[in-house]
This record gives structure tokens, C-alpha cells and sequence, in this order.
């Protein structure tokens, strides 16, 4: 069930690119990364996505 919710999504979405920090260099540099894992929308997932999702499930 989950590989076919995972097939699914990439098959729709795919790999998205952003440009990100890369934390490794020590260096303040962007590069282009491809990411997975997206919202339904293509969106990057991040701290802030995450909290205004659970946001009404929080309340409840």
C-alpha cells in the first residue's frame, strides 16, 4: 500500500528541484537539489508546511 502511494506521487509529481543551502561546504552556497518527497502541489515541505497542516488537527 505505500509503494503504490509512493509510485503514485512520483509518477505525478516526481522529483521537484529547489534551490537549497548547502550546509556542508561551511560556505553560504544555493545549489540545486531535487526532492522526493513533495506536498500534493509540488510544494517543498518544510517546518512552517508542517505546522499549518497539523494546525486544525492540533485544535481538534
Amino acid at each position: 500500500m505505500v509503494d503504490e502511494e509512493l509510485t503514485a506521487h512520483i509518477t505525478e509529481v516526481g522529483p521537484v528541484e529547489f534551490e537549497l543551502p548547502d550546509l556542508t561546504t561551511g560556505e553560504r552556497l544555493i545549489q540545486p537539489r531535487a526532492v522526493l518527497l513533495t506536498s500534493g502541489r509540488g510544494k517543498l515541505l518544510t517546518d512552517i508546511y508542517w505546522s499549518e497542516l497539523w494546525a486544525g488537527r492540533r485544535r481538534r
